[in-house]
């Protein structure tokens, strides 16, 4: 979640907020649960993702005009997707902070997204 020095940068211009929370299926669920269930969500996995994003948006003041979005698959591609399709100007995320070993084992959301988003991407520790 951004600061919130960040987000009343966001209300002086005037700007719009999407919080996006992208729920990892693959991270979550075993290949057989994967089998098992078709595809689907496990329904857990979503209301938790929700609660999350509404008490995320109850940090947020109320001069800056935001609307929550909880969205499925992998995460950096998922954000690069929604912000295209939102035409975003400008995308705020946190890095975690992987080592040097985690970050070429696993890759980084925040890489990933900084090189194929079409907007330009802050990023906050």
């Amino acid at each position: 979640m951004p600061q919130h020095g960040q987000l009343s940068l966001g209300a002086v211009r005037g700007a719009e907020l999407t919080v996006l929370m992208v729920v990892d299926y693959d991270a979550h669920v075993s290949a057989f649960e994967q089998v098992s269930t078709s595809g689907y969500l496990p329904a857990e996995l979503k209301i938790s993702a929700y609660r999350l994003l509404a008490e995320l948006m109850h940090e947020i003041p109320h001069n800056v005009r935001a609307h929550p979005r909880v969205a499925e698959g992998n995460p950096g591609e998922t954000i690069v997707a929604v912000a295209a399709e939102e035409e975003s100007d400008l995308i705020v995320m946190g890095t975690r902070g992987f080592g040097t070993f985690e970050r070429l084992a696993f890759g980084s959301v925040s890489s990933y997204v900084s090189k194929h988003s079409h907007c330009p991407v802050f990023l906050s520790k």
